[in-house]
């Protein structure tokens, strides 16, 4: 991913919900790089200060300095998601299907970039752009193919279905035949029989 080519081609004309998601502007290198730090120093300080509690007995202000630098790590993660929303937006039109619709294929790829946040590690010298780029792609694509993977089930499952109640329909009625065929070839033997071994015959097989 280079650039913001996916990103500029999404439709001038959202809805005025999804217009509110592309407000906020895109992250240079440096912005990201100091985002990033500022998001890892605040929670670093808050386990800090958490290490330093005494469970029984805990120091209110610690408790608000810790519950403040995990506010000013949430707020900055917020932000890089805001910035970032545009992207998912982008990689979402891609892979509508009359399947999967944009809204699904959205909320998904907010998902992902919301965890890729969490994960990224900036040190590595990889632009957060571009790893998020990867993480919801590969994401949609699997959503996309499992679907379809279900889809293809459901219709298996069908025809499965509908094949054996043809199974039991033709194996039912042949029973019937053959059934109805023993019946009258046992009455004509029964004809050349006299009276005596009529009546032994139809008393050892119940034959009426």
């Amino acid at each position: 991913f280079s650039g913001n080519d996916s990103i500029d081609s999404l439709p001038c004309e959202l809805p005025a919900h999804l217009a509110r998601l592309c407000s906020a502007d895109l992250l240079t290198r440096e912005d990201e790089s100091v985002l990033f730090r500022q998001m890892n120093f605040y929670k670093f300080l808050a386990s800090e200060h958490r290490s330093s509690l005494d469970i029984l007995d805990p120091d209110p202000q610690t408790l608000d300095s810790i519950e403040f630098m995990l506010g000013q790590a949430r707020s900055i993660r917020d932000h890089i998601i805001q910035a970032n929303l545009r992207l998912v937006m982008s990689i979402a039109k891609k892979f509508v299907t009359p399947s999967q619709s944009f809204d699904e294929l959205l909320s998904e790829g907010t998902v992902t970039l919301m965890q890729a946040v969490e994960k990224f590690d900036f040190d590595r010298g990889f632009r957060f752009s571009t790893y998020a780029y990867r993480s919801i792609s590969r994401t949609a694509y699997q959503f996309v193919a499992s679907a379809r993977e279900e889809e293809a089930r459901m219709v298996r499952d069908a025809d499965e279905w509908a094949f054996g109640q043809c199974d039991e329909e033709q194996s039912s009625s042949m029973s019937e035949r053959l059934l109805n065929g023993l019946r009258d070839l046992t009455a004509t033997m029964l004809d050349h029989l006299d009276r005596r071994e009529r009546f032994i015959i139809r008393s050892r097989y119940a034959l009426g």
